[in-house]
């Protein structure tokens, strides 16, 4: 009864048949090249996989500085806020002399640009910074996710060529 050829070993096993004294050399050859293609295959097969320890990692530590990035930019908001307050405060001070006398201590403030476009931000609270980390947190998971599925399906069919380089070893072993 013939055996069934795989069909990456066709050529191997063309050549021990024109070849037949050097049929060693060309075994041993081509049994190193299928050991070698699957070591590589094993190793990337490793790399492209899905790694939910990472995943987790990456989440929580994108969330976290959203967070804070969010939480001092709403606090430079807030302080921008006061400066601008402070810098259109006016008051009126009656005096028995003098009579009424308007103070402007706005005036006696220094302009700052940088506190002038701060204020045009949003103050937020706590808790807006809270949704606002919980909103990149999902947006990584979504984009993780997609990623994972993409690297599942190539892993796939890594996997499967593994299993035909280890048929491929297994009959050139048996020659």
């Amino acid at each position: 009864m013939p055996t069934i050829i795989p069909t990456g070993c066709l050529g191997v096993d063309l050549l021990v048949k024109s070849y037949p004294q050097e049929r060693e050399r060309i075994v041993k050859h081509a049994i190193d090249e299928r050991r070698r293609q699957l070591a590589s295959y094993s190793e990337l097969r490793g790399l492209i996989s899905f790694h939910p320890i990472h995943t987790t990692k990456l989440v929580l530590l994108s969330g976290l500085v959203s967070f804070i990035l969010a939480f001092l930019l709403a606090q430079f908001a807030q302080l921008a806020d006061w400066y601008k307050k402070l810098s259109e405060w006016k008051f009126s001070l009656a005096l028995p002399v003098v009579g009424e006398k308007v103070l402007d201590i706005g005036s006696r403030v220094p302009t700052s640009t940088t506190f002038e476009i701060g204020a045009k931000l949003p103050s937020w609270s706590v808790g807006e910074c809270f949704w606002f980390a919980v909103a990149v947190m999902v947006v990584l998971l979504i984009l993780q996710a997609v990623q994972a599925a993409i690297r599942w399906r190539d892993a796939m069919r890594l996997k499967q060529g593994e299993h035909e380089l280890q048929q491929e070893l297994t009959y050139l072993q048996s020659l």
